[in-house]
């Protein structure tokens, strides 16, 4: 008995993954249309291949809904590093998460130094089409496992 409730632990320590990389969130205390994510996105000569993703919402949501109550994600690609725009947005606001990362293992240091820069255009980018007030004063960013200078 002992036996299996060890395996069955292990097995589910197993299955969380950890995710390395860089993290950027900001919270902003109005609405901003994702819409305008994607046109920061394309501003920002390096980005390549955007692709918008609605992610989730509630099931009663009507079609006018979910641009507001919702969170939409945007991928990209900056050479071959993926990264990745989140909006989530309710009624306290937007908040805007930028990240690139990997699982279980940290993603190179060569590619955390490729898309950094980029996430500091795509800020500004959010900053000239979001309606956002220098949005990379908001910015709270974590690295897991790699270096951001």
């Amino acid at each position: 008995m002992t036996r299996s409730l060890l395996i069955i632990a292990g097995l589910l320590i197993a299955g969380c993954d950890a995710k390395y990389g860089v993290f950027r969130v900001a919270d902003i205390d109005h609405f901003i249309d994702h819409k305008c994510i994607n046109v920061s996105l394309q501003s920002v000569k390096e980005v390549a291949s955007i692709e918008h993703a609605f992610m989730r919402g509630i099931p009663s949501m009507t079609s006018n809904m979910t641009d507001t109550y919702a969170r939409h994600r945007y991928h990209y690609t900056v050479e071959h590093v993926n990264g990745f725009v989140s909006v989530l947005t309710n009624d306290n606001g937007t908040q805007v998460a930028q990240f690139s990362s990997a699982i279980n293992l940290p993603p190179s240091q060569k590619d955390i130094d490729i898309i950094r820069p980029i996430m500091d255009k795509i800020e500004v980018a959010i900053t000239s089409y979001c309606d956002v007030s220098n949005i990379s004063s908001l910015v709270k960013e974590t690295c897991r496992k790699v270096e951001c200078i």
